[in-house]
């Protein structure tokens, strides 16, 4: 009878019988050297296992199935996917999640990516965070575990929760994640705090790979006295924020701007809401080659976005209504492209160039604006297309000074506006590819 799992097999000897050779070409014959090799292989697995492999479960596989669970449990609590851990020996251990489970392997080349976990004051589960807030001057915690990040980067993580912020959130190093849980991470401005919440560098030093992601940051603006930025980016000439993310952010009720970029280029700000801010809710000034791609821009009380001095921007597929002034302002910016946006029920023009050359408006929805739909002021050579301007109070399109250039303007839709469809006081305005104005007004 079987004695494990309590004890160890351990066979009895066994020979062949007198004059009798292991022959193993013999398919029929059952030799004693078989059936040790069968031991051998029971023992070994036996001994690997040990006694009682299964604990207190049923089966050995019930309990493997439970121990992968609470790994699983704990590896997906970091939430990137592939994780990397480093033990003790030195190795790198490369953890992905898969439909079957978890998969482990040793990591090869490149950086290991750390991570910190910060919880709020009111977090429904601390047990994993490395830093726990106590509801007053919660940054304290959240720098902390930035600092603590090792040289080459890693990320932040907070979990879900209201974090009380007195002073700013400062990242001064290269590829650092800061990323929330969603619109549930909520980081709020303390009254007279007036500072900004999220600061990326510091004019002094150049950054790249920074991500800011899955957060909410509710300004207080009705309890600031100074300017207050939710998100700023600040670079200078020669130390430049290049190559980072903001997306899925919610920034509302700053005190001036929602997302700041000052000498950032080559950046991404997506996914986005910057909504019901003291004046932009996302502004550009001298920064370039950026990305603006789906964001909804409502209800700021200067322009919705404003770009300054700031050049080569793809601004792409965002909604930008109900603000104060402009819905997206170009001052001094040139090579700029504006497609496929939504710039509507703005106090002054849906779009606006001024002083702005050589930029592309191709595709936009530009719609019941308490003044122009586009207006150009002193602003050359742009190439103005396919954009539906209907029920602005004054133009769909006017190209207000004479000092407008060579602009391109064909195949608009302009209908309902209340002066005109088209004002042209331009010189050399093209507004036909052919000999005809193809302009639908």
């Amino acid at each position: 009878m079987a004695k494990y799992p309590n004890e160890i097999y351990e066979p009895r000897p066994k020979e062949n019988r007198s004059g009798v050779t292991y022959d193993p070409n013999k398919k029929t014959v059952i030799f004693a050297e078989d059936i040790k090799a069968l031991d051998d292989e029971v023992k070994a697995i036996e001994t690997e296992l040990g006694t009682n492999p299964r604990g207190n479960f049923d089966s050995v596989k019930a309990f493997l199935q439970y121990l992968l669970g609470k790994v699983k449990d704990y590896f997906t609590d970091l939430l990137d996917v592939p994780h990397s851990y480093q033990g003790q020996a030195g190795k790198v251990l490369k953890v992905k999640q898969t439909e079957d489970g978890l998969e482990f392997g040793e990591a090869g080349g490149g950086r290991r990516t750390a991570t910190k976990i910060v919880a709020a004051n009111d977090s429904l589960d601390k047990t994993m965070a490395d830093y726990v807030c106590d509801g007053t001057a919660d940054q304290e915690e959240i720098n902390a575990a930035i600092n603590a990040l090792p040289t080459f980067g890693g990320r932040v993580l907070l979990l879900e929760g209201t974090y009380n912020i007195s002073s700013p959130i400062t990242i001064l190093k290269n590829n650092v994640t800061l990323e929330g849980q969603g619109a549930g991470t909520k980081l709020f401005l303390v009254n007279g705090a007036n500072c900004n919440v999220i600061q990326v560098g510091n004019g002094s030093i150049a950054l790249e790979g920074i991500r800011i992601a899955n957060l909410r940051i509710d300004g207080n603006k009705a309890n600031q006295t100074k300017t207050v930025y939710g998100i700023l980016f600040y670079g200078a000439s020669g130390y430049l924020i290049t190559k980072s993310i903001i997306e899925n952010c919610i920034v509302e009720n700053c005190y001036d701007c929602g997302i700041f970029l000052y000498y950032s280029n080559n950046n991404t700000i997506t996914g986005n809401q910057a909504n019901s801010n003291s004046s932009n809710g996302i502004r550009l000034d001298l920064s370039n080659n950026n990305t603006i791609t789906g964001n909804q821009v409502d209800s700021n009380e200067e322009e919705g976005m404003s770009f300054n001095s700031s050049h080569n921007n793809t601004v792409t597929g965002n909604q930008v209504n109900s603000n104060g002034l402009d819905g997206i302002s170009f001052e001094y910016s040139n090579n700029n492209t504006i497609t496929g946006n939504q710039a509507n029920s703005n106090t002054n023009p849906g779009i606006y160039l001024n002083s702005s050359h050589n930029n592309t408006v191709i595709g936009n929805q530009v719609n019941s604006n308490n003044y122009d739909g586009i207006r150009l002021y002193s602003a050359s050579y742009n190439t103005i297309i396919g954009n539906r301007c209907s029920g602005n109070a004054i133009y769909g399109i006017n190209i207000a000074t004479s000092d407008c250039n060579n602009n391109l303007v064909v195949k608009n839709y302009l209908t309902r506006n209340t002066t005109g469809s088209l004002k042209d006081a331009g010189t050399g305005t093209i507004k036909a590819a052919s000999t005809t104005n193809d302009n639908v007004v």
